[in-house]
């Protein structure tokens, strides 16, 4: 029997534009890595047992618009053997996360806003932030990334994260940002 496969989606007609603004909510994959000195006794964590690094794999999901539902992957470092920087970077990330989410300026160094900040993992999970994406390429094919994370400081949040539904729009502008 012949299959028509015409009507079958491309990989590229799955992806979100590059440099697209999006609202997401993030679900962390349980890695079970739990290392009390370090305060991770959650679960969360992931060790990568040939080169022991451990993070966050983290899926970012679309809450609304045209993209809604769909999903994109980041790992968010916590320790590397090889370098203290890319912890660093994954402090920085779920520091922006947190703001994006509780719409803390980054710039805020109330009593408040630094309780805020002291976290448990599973506060990232806890609301909605907005991310930018991109796109990159390997051997599997084309996939969304993560580009950033909006925190409230930045024209892009209040434009994003007081619209509704319409994304579509905000697409179109984000291409004129360039």
């Amino acid at each position: 029997m012949a299959m028509d496969l015409n009507k079958v989606k491309t990989d590229d007609e799955d992806l979100i534009p590059a440099n697209a603004f999006v609202k997401t909510k993030i679900k962390i994959k349980a890695g079970f890595h739990d290392d009390a000195s370090k305060g991770w006794t959650d679960g969360y964590v992931t060790r990568n047992d040939n080169s022991g690094n451990c993070y966050l794999m983290c899926q970012f999901i679309v809450t609304e618009g045209k993209y809604k539902g769909r999903s994109f992957w980041d790992c968010i470092g916590l320790y590397s053997k090889n370098s203290p920087k890319w912890a660093e970077w994954g402090m920085k990330k779920i520091r922006a996360i947190i703001e994006s989410i509780y719409r803390i300026m980054p710039s805020d160094n109330s009593k408040e806003a630094n309780e805020t900040r002291n976290i448990e993992f599973d506060d990232l999970e806890k609301g909605q932030l907005l991310t930018k994406v991109g796109i990159k390429e390997d051997e599997y094919g084309k996939k969304n990334m993560l580009l950033s994370i909006i925190t409230p400081d930045k024209f892009e949040y209040s434009t994003y994260m007081e619209a509704t539904d319409d994304i579509d729009k905000n697409i179109d502008f984000a291409d004129q940002l360039g």
